[in-house]
């Protein structure tokens, strides 16, 4: 059976009081009914990031020449997406037909 623990209930002010500066803590506008609390990090973990995918991407390993990577990794930031969009593309103009 799965034990369970009970935590006390968080009170916003002291969330709020013990919270970095960078937070506007006089903000009376703020709706605590969608706040996100939890003193359970894996609690959070799910409830925030990224939404789960239909299409997820897969994590593999592939070996390309270095002037491919380096060309794209020129491009900057979304390097790796644009590699994909590009294999993509390809794939669209040298589609087989079976």
């Amino acid at each position: 059976m799965k034990k369970t623990t009970c935590q006390p209930p968080i009170d916003p002010q002291t969330l709020l009081a013990n919270a970095p500066n960078s937070v506007d803590k006089g903000d009376e506008q703020f709706d605590w009914n969608n706040a996100i609390i939890s003193q359970n990090y894996a609690d959070l973990k799910t409830k925030l990031g990224r939404p789960i995918s239909d299409k997820p991407k897969q994590a593999i390993s592939i070996r390309f020449d270095s002037e491919i990577v380096e060309y794209f990794k020129s491009q900057g930031k979304g390097w790796q997406t644009a590699m994909n969009n590009a294999l993509k593309e390809w794939i669209k103009t040298h589609s087989v037909n079976t």
